[in-house]
């Protein structure tokens, strides 16, 4: 009846799946231990999900199909030895075999099989800290955009950095492997460069690794790492200017202690031997400008907080005092607290 075909189980061992015996009489069996294809999904039943069970009664189904077409193709020769199907039962009967070749390839989890929900950390400053997925597959619960707000990201939201903002709501667990953008746990603040590059140096390599065919099984773990410096000198220089933008400012150095340092990440294949590349170990650093006169709120030129502490004296010289400075106009225009001056920050 062919070839074996060759299977790989989450025990890492390598399986078989092949026809003993001839036409009629072949009886599928599963090795590397050999036994029955109905005894091998009777032990794969053995406190299966709910998703697998479905599994194996699909295939229960596609193996009775299988045995009818097998005794329909020919009958036994008189002194009982089996006889070749005809040609189009030999059809059938290839076609159903290698339907239950894909459906055990899945129950043994060399297929796609199910994701196990995440874990996250705890928060810190009321973002994400970790997100951890102990098997990862292409089966796994849909992910979603950020839909947060509130929190730190009031403040931080409002750095702007070429028409938009100068943070992002980083996925811990990316969005298209099921990670949900409804809860902090799974967001942290990201500078838009940072995140482009755990994009391009992670996330991807991730996502062909689950949705790839073969669809390998990972481990998965994004581990955001804080301790920045408080920066409490920069806080305490703009509050003491008196200029409304340098408070929002000083609001958001502050709120940035509860932006990560760093972000380390890996996602490692569970099952061995697998083809293709595998995902390689992110590093990445979270990189913040310091300087305070390049925090901008909008897309509008910034005068340096120098320019700004000489616009505000009483003792200004005649055309930079107080009404007449570029400081002042800004001072005049900046919105309300609450305003967001630059498209939001999301992937």
């Amino acid at each position: 009846m062919g070839p074996p075909f060759r299977l790989h189980g989450r025990d890492r061992r390598r399986h078989e799946l092949y026809f003993t015996g001839e036409g009629p009489n072949a009886r599928l069996t599963v090795a590397s231990t050999p036994s029955s294809f109905t005894a091998f999904l009777d032990a794969q039943a053995v406190g299966a999900s709910a998703t697998k069970q479905t599994k194996i009664s699909r295939a229960r189904t596609l193996h009775t199909e299988l045995l009818r077409a097998q005794r329909t193709a020919a009958p036994a020769a008189p002194d009982g030895a089996a006889t070749a199907p005809g040609a189009n039962a030999e059809a059938d009967v290839m076609l159903l075999t290698t339907q239950l070749v894909d459906l055990a390839k899945e129950i043994m989890d060399g297929g796609a099989g199910a994701s196990i929900a995440p874990v996250f950390g705890s928060l810190e400053s009321g973002m994400g800290s970790s997100a951890t997925v102990e098997r990862l597959t292409a089966v796994h619960a849909p992910g979603s955009e950020p839909s947060v707000s509130g929190g730190l990201w009031d403040a931080l939201g409002r750095r702007c950095h070429g028409g938009s903002t100068y943070y992002i709501m980083g996925h811990l667990l990316n969005h298209h492997l099921g990670g949900t953008g409804a809860s902090w746990a799974n967001l942290t603040p990201l500078r838009r460069s940072a995140n482009g590059s755990m994009s391009a140096g992670f996330e991807e390599h991730a996502k062909t690794r689950v949705h790839g065919s073969p669809s390998v099984p990972l481990r998965f773990e994004v581990t955001a790492h804080f301790d920045r410096d408080a920066r409490a000198a920069d806080q305490a220089r703009l509050r003491a200017t008196g200029n409304p933008e340098d408070a929002v400012i000083a609001d958001i150095i502050q709120a940035e202690r509860a932006v990560p340092l760093t972000v380390t990440a890996t996602a490692t294949d569970l099952s061995a031997g697998q083809p293709g590349a595998q995902v390689p170990p992110l590093s990445l650093a979270n990189t913040v400008e310091e300087n305070v006169d390049n925090y901008a709120l909008s897309d509008a030129p910034r005068a340096g907080l120098c320019e700004r502490d000489v616009a505000g004296r009483a003792d200004a010289p005649a055309g930079r005092g107080r009404g007449h400075g570029a400081a002042h106009r800004r001072q005049q225009a900046l919105p309300h607290a609450g305003a967001i001056q630059c498209r939001r920050g999301t992937e």
